[in-house]
């Protein structure tokens, strides 16, 4: 009796150790803990001085690669806008003949003729040869004349950076910000967890009832 007993505790035992995922097999690595001491941090997971900021919890901006200001993105650099005046060409429509190139005849004034009073007739204008307009002297016939707002440059100062072609950057301080890759200047390991790593010889550990060692 008392030996039946003994066989059904093992056998308990057995099954136990099994749903557990048990191994009856010591490990001498790391005693059966599962875990040693990951080498490379030593234990200490977060001891090592962080590589970006050397310990100062500064890091460059990489918003601005540390320089403090970023290139505009309306003019891209260059300080200047297109001129929304002329849209870029440096001309506009003359104000004279409204961009016609001809102005009225100011000699019969757009009719083409001139009256004569002595024979009562109409002479056509020595002036406009009857066409009642002329060239205009202010754009010459071209119907444009030079931006009087861009200068006939047909760009301004960005409206953005005011011509400096960069804007300050607002993610940093003079191209300095907070460490975003530690903790009071502490890199956190990132070959472990807590300063451990799982054991190489016994974890993860699964056996089959095949591989399981007889009782």
């Amino acid at each position: 009796m008392k030996k039946a007993l003994v066989m059904i505790l093992i056998l308990l035992v057995t099954v136990a150790f099994a749903l557990c995922g048990c191994t009856r097999y010591d490990c001498s690595t790391c005693n059966d803990e599962g875990r040693i001491r990951c080498e490379v941090c030593k234990g200490n997971y977060n001891a090592n001085t962080c590589t970006y900021c050397n310990g100062t919890l500064k890091e460059n901006c990489t918003s601005c690669d540390g320089n403090g200001r970023k290139i505009c993105a309306i003019c891209l650099g260059t300080g200047n806008d297109e001129c929304v005046y002329c849209i870029g060409s440096g001309n506009s429509r003359c104000i004279m003949c409204s961009g016609t190139g001809k102005d009225l005849c100011s000699y019969c004034y757009g009719l083409g003729y001139k009256y004569d009073y002595l024979s009562h007739t109409k002479k056509t204008c020595i002036m406009c040869y009857g066409l009642g307009r002329r060239t205009c002297t202010s754009c010459f016939g071209s119907g444009k004349q030079r931006c009087t707002y861009c200068s006939g440059s047909g760009h301004k100062d960005c409206s953005i950076c005011l011509g400096f072609g960069y804007q300050t950057c607002y993610d940093c301080i003079s191209g300095i910000r907070d460490c975003t890759h530690c903790i009071d200047g502490k890199a956190t390991c990132q070959y472990c967890t807590y300063g451990y790593i799982d054991c190489p010889d016994c974890s993860p550990q699964t056996e089959t009832d095949a591989d399981a060692p007889a009782l």
